[in-house]
Parts: structure tokens; C-alpha cells; sequence
């Protein structure tokens, strides 16, 4: 028991230290340079971060109890046995694991903005339409649990070993937080296939509800008429605006 309350807080703290990071990070580098010409919308309203924080914070402690359930389970003989790590079973898996979180995060999140549950779950994360690097994992602890619940049953799908699930889930931290930050990134990613998904892509989401929904790939999107109207134009406005 004791080591599972260490291995639980071990990754909880990397968790929280990327998200952290990553924020900081991007408070930097939001208010110079190009990410400070390229803000996508002006706040009418400031969301006081310390909300944003502390919802977040204990959110990451369940998705780090998630990991943690995945691993014992994959430890105690249940889903796929992880193959032997190298490089290339780790880039196999990893881009596996991508596309499955994908699709479970794009069908999940539109489940999430529908009746009920967006009523009384998801509505939470969208009381800031104004989002913040600080946004990312502010939403409501079942809500958290049913868009994230990939991370306890990846091995049911894919033999990942759980290093690499990991990575995965400390990318996914990076990038989400980047997501949520309000400003879009330099240099030219169109997000048509690469798995960086842009910040514009989010924040319309934020801004609208009904679109955007995926978190890697704009694949899904795509294909089921989601992806807002405007967003290429809108992406390409803004890079020649703050090239």
C-alpha cells in the first residue's frame, strides 16, 4: 500500500510539474515575440488562475491514479502483456496510442456536450470561454474521469509498456496546456496531419462548443463535419497577420 501511495505521488508530481512548466513556460513566452502578436481573441473578462489551478491540480492527481490502475493491472496479468521496449516498439506504440486517445477523447468530448452531462459536467471547463494555459484540466472530477479514462484501459487495446503510455500522457499534458493558451504558436503548423493539433483549433472550441472537438488529430473532425468552417481561414489570417 505504501508503495503504491509513492508511485501514485511520483506521478502525480510529474504531472503536475509539466503542467506547471508548461504554463510558466508559456506565460513567458506569451508576452513577447511572436506568440504575443499572435493572441487570438481579447479577454473581456480575466479568469482568476488560482480557480483554474486548483481544479486542474486535483485533476491530475485522478489521471495519475488512472496510470496507476492501468499499470497494476497490466502487472497483474489483465489486457495485452507490454512488448519488449526498444525504439522501434516504442514509436509503434506511441503513434498507437495516439490515435487510439484520439478517438476516445473526440467521442467522449462530444458525449460530454450533450444533455445532461454538459449541463452538469462539462459546462464547467466551459465557464472559461476565454481559455488560459492554466484552463487545461479545469472541469469537473467525473467529467475528468470519463474523457481520461483511456489512460486505465490502454492496455486492454495496445501491448504499450507503461513508460511509453506515460510519455504519451506527459505529451499530451504539454500539448493540452499549450491548447488552452490563448495564443497561437510560431512557425507554420496547419494541423491537418500533424498531431499537433493548433491553438486555434481549441480555442474555437471555446468559443463556439459545437466544433473542434478532437485533441491530436484533426482527423475525426474531418470526417464528421465538426471542424469549424472557418478555421483554415482563420489559421491562415493569423499566421500572415504575425508571420
Amino acid at each position: 500500500m505504501k508503495s503504491a501511495a509513492l508511485e501514485w505521488l511520483a506521478l502525480f508530481g510529474l504531472l503536475a510539474g509539466t503542467y506547471l512548466a508548461t504554463g510558466l513556460a508559456l506565460r513567458v513566452l506569451t508576452q513577447t515575440g511572436t506568440m504575443a502578436r499572435r493572441r487570438l481573441r481579447e479577454r473581456s473578462h480575466p479568469t482568476p488562475p488560482w480557480r483554474d489551478i486548483r481544479r486542474s491540480l486535483a485533476n491530475l492527481g485522478l489521471m495519475a491514479g488512472l496510470l496507476l490502475t492501468g499499470r497494476y493491472l497490466q502487472a497483474a496479468g489483465f489486457g495485452f502483456a507490454p512488448m519488449a521496449l526498444s525504439p522501434l516498439s516504442a514509436v509503434l506504440t506511441f503513434a498507437a496510442s495516439l490515435v487510439l486517445f484520439d478517438t476516445w477523447f473526440y467521442w467522449s468530448h462530444r458525449l460530454l456536450h450533450t444533455g445532461w452531462l454538459f449541463k452538469h459536467l462539462h459546462a464547467e471547463h466551459h465557464r472559461t470561454t476565454h481559455p488560459t494555459a492554466w484552463s487545461t484540466n479545469n472541469d469537473a472530477a467525473l467529467d475528468t474521469l470519463i474523457a481520461h479514462l483511456y489512460w486505465a484501459i490502454a492496455i486492454f487495446l495496445i501491448p504499450i509498456h507503461p513508460g511509453v503510455l506515460l510519455f504519451h500522457k506527459v505529451y499530451d499534458q504539454v500539448t493540452g496546456t499549450i491548447g488552452h493558451c490563448g495564443h497561437e504558436m510560431p512557425g507554420r503548423v496547419n494541423g491537418r496531419w500533424l498531431p499537433f493539433l493548433t491553438v486555434t483549433h481549441h480555442d474555437q472550441h471555446h468559443e463556439r462548443f459545437r466544433c473542434n472537438y478532437a485533441t491530436h488529430f484533426i482527423f475525426w473532425d474531418t470526417l464528421c463535419g465538426t471542424l469549424a468552417p472557418d478555421y483554415r481561414a482563420r489559421l491562415d489570417g493569423i499566421m500572415e497577420a504575425a508571420p
